[in-house]
């Protein structure tokens, strides 16, 4: 008799193979081999054996399963890892990996800006004089006591609403809790319509339409109305970032270490190029996508209308051509495609060349970047920025503009710092035509706050471009989120505050605008109204109630 598993013989009556331990199966006995067990005794079967060959069998299939399991998923995470891709990707998915990162970002923060904005809001402001401040007044034979107890008393309201086609806002001075005077203004975009109403003065509205408003060279009623939708901003901002990414060819990619005022720090290095025919596709591309862009025009129009108002081009003899955004807007069309000729039938980048480096950390984020344009005649740097980290110390220049440039049109920002706690605190020169034209000190810095696109933190700025500034500074100390937020404004001397304004604000105000009564309607653009708004006016009134404010009384007193 032979094992059936290794074939080793076997003697009569063996329940196991001597060799591999595999059980061997019961002979069946004749009638004639068959004894009878002696009187007293049993028969026990031998126990059941465990079967080594069939675990080996299992248990090795799952290591290899599991080995190979392991291995492939390391592979694939490797593979989705800045290091890996940064050395083993190609030089240009890489970078346009990493740039649409980038451009994702800080879409992500302009769209959760956006997107806070309210229906109503509402700003409080007040005025503190500090020690510093009373005692200069005193210098100057000021009452400081009165200016003083005025000015601290004094606080600005002002609250904004919006309801379907009415927007409004009504402004507020007050002494403690006596209200100085006031001006409620309500505007109706549907009739392009604008009410104002000072109410301590007359009970009464000045009434002025759309007509009124730009021949009274105000400019547009559209300004305040048709202000573009903000949330049209991060996909405008995303569309022509990462047109650019569509003409990328030419990358070059190497490890480097990148240092910016001593702090240095290991990074992946890519140089991108374009030639005079990348370039000229690249801006007709984005030319002629500017043209058809209707977010565009929308913010091209509005903002022809504010800049034609704050140059007073509004019925303007000279700019009749240009009386409102509508007519801006087309000229920056034309513009576009007088741009589009040169560029296709004069050859305006023929031989030009731009080459753009880029510096990447180990989590694949862009820290630094170097745009570099030139053509057979000059080669020119438009602007720089680099920011290096090394375990707490941080770097960082920006500029704009070549260093080499002989028209002094160089802007130079650069400081260095320290971050504990997700907070940085920095020191930072601003430098223009080789002069230093400011200093700013930046102090607790929220840094995660501003990835969310808030600003939290303190900046001072000094500046000693004249003499008549030696020695003073302002502050700014924000601290904001979703629903609003508070900043201070500080003026200082030696670094000792001499008064301050505090302003809060919130995204939420009970303020609700609304249609004032026909009968109280005073239009600005008839005399007799005109008239009749002048006689109802008791400036006596207004009078009286600046008498409440220690400071507005001296006012006063100093007009008279």
């Amino acid at each position: 008799m032979f094992c059936k598993n290794c074939g080793t013989q076997l003697t009569e009556g063996v329940k196991f193979c001597p060799r591999c331990g595999t059980p061997i199966p019961e002979q069946k006995q004749t009638a004639s081999q068959q004894t009878t067990a002696p009187s007293g005794t049993l028969h026990t079967a031998a126990p059941s054996p465990k079967k080594p060959g069939s675990k080996k069998k299992i248990i090795i299939p799952c290591v290899v399963a599991g080995a190979v399991l392991i291995v492939s998923v390391g592979a694939f995470a490797m593979t989705k890892t800045n290091a890996f891709k940064a050395r083993f990707t190609d030089p240009v998915d890489y970078y346009k990996a990493v740039e649409t990162a980038y451009i994702d970002k800080n879409a992500a923060i302009l769209e959760k800006t956006a997107s806070n904005k309210s229906d109503s809001s509402s700003i409080t402001m007040g005025v503190d004089i500090d020690d510093a401040g009373i005692a200069l007044l005193g210098i100057g034979n000021y009452d400081a006591e009165m200016i003083t107890n005025g000015l601290n008393e004094l606080e600005l309201q002002v609250n904004y609403g919006q309801t379907d086609d009415l927007m409004g806002a009504e402004a507020a001075l007050y002494s403690g809790k006596d209200r100085i005077v006031s001006a409620n203004t309500v505007i109706d975009s549907e009739y392009e319509e604008a009410y104002i109403q000072i109410p301590e003065i007359s009970s009464g509205y000045l009434w002025i339409d759309e007509e009124a408003y730009s021949e009274a060279s105000l400019g547009s009623l559209s300004i305040l109305t048709d202000i573009p939708d903000t949330a049209n901003l991060s996909p405008i901002f995303s569309k022509y970032a990462k047109t650019m990414l569509d003409y990328v060819e030419d990358v070059e990619r190497e490890t480097d270490e990148l240092k910016v005022d001593g702090i240095a720090q290991k990074t992946t290095h890519l140089t991108v190029t374009m030639d005079d025919s990348q370039l000229q596709d690249l801006f007709v591309d984005i030319l002629e996508t500017a043209q058809k862009d209707e977010d565009l025009k929308d913010y091209i129009v509005w903002l022809g209308d504010c800049s034609m108002m704050s140059n007073g081009y509004y019925d303007s003899y000279y700019y009749d051509d240009y009386y409102d955004g509508e007519a801006y807007y087309d000229s920056f069309i034309e513009s576009l495609d007088n741009a589009i000729i040169e560029i296709e039938e004069y050859g305006a980048l023929d031989e030009a060349e731009a080459e753009m480096d880029v510096w990447v950390d180990k989590n694949g984020a862009i820290i630094g970047r170097t745009l570099t344009v030139s053509n057979f005649e000059e080669t020119m740097e438009v602007f720089n920025y680099q920011t290096t980290r090394e375990k707490d110390k941080f770097a960082c220049v920006l500029s704009f503009g070549d260093p080499a440039s002989e028209y002094g049109d160089y802007v130079l920002l650069e400081g260095n710092g320290s971050i504990k706690k997700g907070l940085a605190d920095g020191t930072f020169t601003l430098e223009s035509y080789g002069e230093t034209i400011g200093e700013f000190t930046l102090s607790n810095y929220d840094l995660k706050s501003a990835e969310d696109g808030y600003f939290n933190g303190t900046l001072a700025v000094s500046s000693d471009m004249s003499s008549d500034l030696y020695g003073y500074g302002l502050e700014v100390a924000v601290a904001s989120n979703a629903d609003g937020g508070e900043c201070t404004f500080s003026i200082l001397s030696n670094d000792v505050s001499l008064g301050s304004i505090h302003m809060t604000y919130t995204n939420d105000s009970d303020y609700t605008p609304k249609i004032p009564d026909s009968s109280e309607l005073y239009n600005v653009m008839d005399y007799e109204d005109m008239y009749d708004y002048e006689d109802s006016i008791d400036l006596y009134a207004l009078e009286e109630n600046c008498k409440k404010n220690e400071f507005l009384s001296l006012m006063l007193e100093e007009m008279y």
